[in-house]
């Protein structure tokens, strides 16, 4: 194969490759976009968590034997929580657009399907308990060493 022919196969094979990337991502925004549309009822209940009552949550939950699994170098307020204080139907979202959420006690949730989404809550006992398995920590939560 000379030269030409090869450099215009690659840029075929590219130009093919974008296209279907091009395609993909549309997809990825319909469905993006169907998901936010039916989270929308969800998303009228939530409001802003304070740093407070996920560390709460989160004390309990080491208190009862669960772990931290992840670190961000940021604080609290940067993650945007959320709380509700109704019952939830949960759908799912992904990456950029999922939620974290802490239900209060009492509330019922129901989970379609939890994407990306994190629910951070009390069992019927009082224990916390966590759907999503990510339990964050960040760092204006680390205490202040002594020295």
């Amino acid at each position: 194969m000379e030269y030409e022919e090869t450099l215009l196969e690659f840029h075929q094979k590219a130009k093919a490759k974008k296209a279907d990337w091009r395609e993909q991502q549309q997809q990825f925004k319909e469905e993006s976009e169907l998901q936010r549309a039916q989270a929308a009822p969800t998303l009228d209940k939530l409001q802003g968590a304070p740093k407070s009552m996920y560390e709460g949550w989160l004390r309990n939950y080491i208190k009862e034997g669960g772990q931290p699994t992840h670190y961000y170098d940021y604080p609290f307020s940067r993650a945007d929580f959320k709380v509700t204080h109704h019952d939830l139907e949960i759908f799912p979202l992904f990456g950029a657009d999922h939620l974290s959420i802490i239900m209060l006690p009492g509330k019922k949730l129901t989970v379609h399907d939890l994407g990306h989404n994190n629910v951070f809550y009390w069992d019927e006992d009082g224990v916390p308990q966590v759907l999503g398995g990510w339990i964050p920590v960040y760092a204006d939560m680390i205490p202040e060493e002594q020295t």
